[in-house]
């Protein structure tokens, strides 16, 4: 997950790491986040904590160049057919 998180935020996009509980998706505190992200620091921290089940990509001032994301069933289909 932390390799994941390092090569987007190497493409300048900033994420935030979710955790899985109780049939429920959690994520950290960010609203002090929004102009800056995380750090690395805080990331792997974070990780340690639980928050490693899954990823957001967050809006705000730390991601300016995003203008959309596009998702396709073919790019996981493991996911999509549980397999």
């Amino acid at each position: 997950m932390l390799e994941l998180i390092r090569e987007l935020r190497s493409e300048n996009i900033q994420v935030l790491p979710i955790k899985y509980q109780d049939g429920k998706f959690i994520h950290p505190p960010y609203s002090d986040k929004f102009a800056v992200g995380f750090t690395d620091d805080e990331i792997t921290a974070l990780l340690r904590c639980g928050f490693n089940k899954a990823i957001a990509v967050m809006h705000g001032n730390c991601n300016p160049s995003l203008v959309c994301l596009h998702f396709d069933e073919k790019n996981a289909p493991a996911i999509v057919t549980g397999n």
